[in-house]
């Protein structure tokens, strides 16, 4: 004769049943495993056990102490791959009103030629140059047969011009500066070129307009209705436990 599920897990209502000894195994962060107990019993403790319960029962028809361990051992290794993806789709972040949202990373070169010519360097000293008037008065005197007094015989004056309006010559030096110190002048050649890469990252996310926010709004709450993490988990128990009749 078959038995209820509720018959073998007499802790399960309290919250101390099949799911409190697959947490010791293994669990999922924010699921309280007595909590899942506890529905598990109340929507499926009804539910006509599958002779397996018998194999894991003491003298008492409980499945409890060490046969509970064992029992949540099979369970746990048949089920938990499955329901480790389960998990992380329920939990995953996301918009629901957004069906597209990906992030981009640009990676590029750059090569640049430098085009800058040549350049001088140092200080050049030209030749001095000599500006204004100078001039010079030449008197001549002579004396007469038997006298030795000297009167004029002619007078001159000479001018040289340098080109400039002063009366008195003026020597200029003439010095080239091309911005360093004192030296010999230098010709660089600027020309080259450089090599860089750059990063940017480009995101974009939203809705691409092929659906109606209110549509997406709507397959949303059609998703949760069928995805309850806690039904999932009881439907697979329920796998080997019970039977699908009541």
């Amino acid at each position: 004769m078959y038995k209820e599920v509720s018959t073998y897990f007499p802790d399960g209502l309290s919250g101390d049943g099949i799911f409190t000894a697959i947490s010791q195994i293994s669990w999922f962060p924010g699921v309280v495993p007595a909590n899942v107990d506890t529905y598990f019993m109340l929507k499926h403790g009804e539910k006509l056990a599958s002779k397996i319960c018998d194999k894991f029962a003491d003298a008492d028809g409980h499945i409890t102490g060490q046969k509970l361990k064992d029992l949540a051992q099979v369970i746990h290794n048949a089920f938990i791959v499955n329901w480790e993806h389960e998990y992380k789709t329920l939990t995953v972040e996301y918009n629901p009103i957004e069906n597209t949202d990906f992030v981009e990373t640009i990676k590029d070169k750059d090569h640049r030629d430098t085009e800058g010519g040549t350049v001088t360097t140092g200080k050049t000293v030209n030749s001095s140059v000599t500006t204004g008037k100078m001039s010079s008065d030449n008197d001549v005197h002579v004396a007469g047969f038997d006298s030795a007094t000297n009167v004029n015989s002619s007078d001159s004056t000479n001018t040289t011009d340098y080109t400039g309006d002063g009366t008195d010559p003026l020597t200029v030096t003439s010095t080239t500066d091309y911005g360093t110190k004192t030296g010999t002048p230098m010709t660089v050649d600027n020309t080259g070129s450089s090599d860089g890469t750059y990063e940017r990252e480009l995101r974009r996310h939203g809705n691409i307009g092929v659906t109606t926010n209110a549509q997406m709004i709507a397959s949303d709450i059609d998703v949760w209705k069928l995805n309850n993490f806690y039904d999932i988990l009881c439907s697979d128990i329920c796998k080997v436990i019970a039977l699908s009749i009541f």
